[in-house]
């Protein structure tokens, strides 16, 4: 894996050679306009994250930028499990409240970008708050077992959560890819999380 490094002061910056790519392609594909909205959404989305966790006095570590995502590293020793499921909520809070505020400055002045942009929060937020083990909303329901139950017993429930959430994805992706036609996009979010499962269940995380 190839990696680039900025060093901010007090925060390293780690970026996957491939998300340039990714972001370098999609600008000769699509609408320049369109993805640094869709980006731009990212980043509120990361940036709620980031405030969550200074608000709660975390050390942050490096934040890695990948392909299909973000995660920003810190050291959770020092953290309550309250507060690291309030970290994990802190990017789709945000991104709601941007789709609101969004959505107000749209009554007012309607305009193409402006509703891209809500969506594309509002869908970064919705996403993530699905229970599933690698996405925010799985985080904050881990954080939520592990102050009520034991280790081995949290991460069960959270398996078994998260493979009812890929089947009900995959029925979703399904119907959106009948009824679209072509947008394959919740079906290859799916797979992605597919993939990563069942690595989890084999590597036995």
């Amino acid at each position: 894996m190839i990696l680039i490094y900025i060093i901010i002061p007090n925060l390293k910056l780690r970026i996957n050679i491939f998300t340039i790519c990714v972001v370098m392609l999609l600008l000769y594909l699509e609408n320049p306009i369109s993805v640094l909205l869709l980006l731009s959404a990212a980043f509120i989305h990361e940036l709620g994250h980031f405030v969550a966790m200074k608000i709660f006095g975390a050390v942050i570590k490096r934040v890695d930028i990948e392909p299909f995502g973000a995660t920003i590293v810190f050291d959770s020793s020092k953290s309550s499990y309250r507060s690291e499921l309030k970290v994990a909520l802190g990017g789709p809070l945000l991104g709601l409240f941007t789709s609101g505020a969004c959505w107000l400055l749209f009554t007012y002045y309607p305009s193409p970008h402006l509703l891209l942009f809500l969506l594309a929060n509002l869908a970064f937020s919705v996403i993530n708050l699905i229970p599933f083990s690698t996405l925010d909303g799985g985080l904050a329901l881990k954080s939520w077992l592990l102050s009520k139950y034991e280790l081995t017993q949290a991460e069960k429930i959270v398996k078994v959560i998260s493979l009812i959430s890929v089947a009900i994805l995959c029925i979703l992706s399904i119907m959106v890819l009948n009824a679209s036609g072509y947008n394959i996009s919740l079906l290859a979010l799916t797979a992605f999380q597919i993939v990563i499962l069942f690595g989890n269940i084999i590597s036995g995380i």
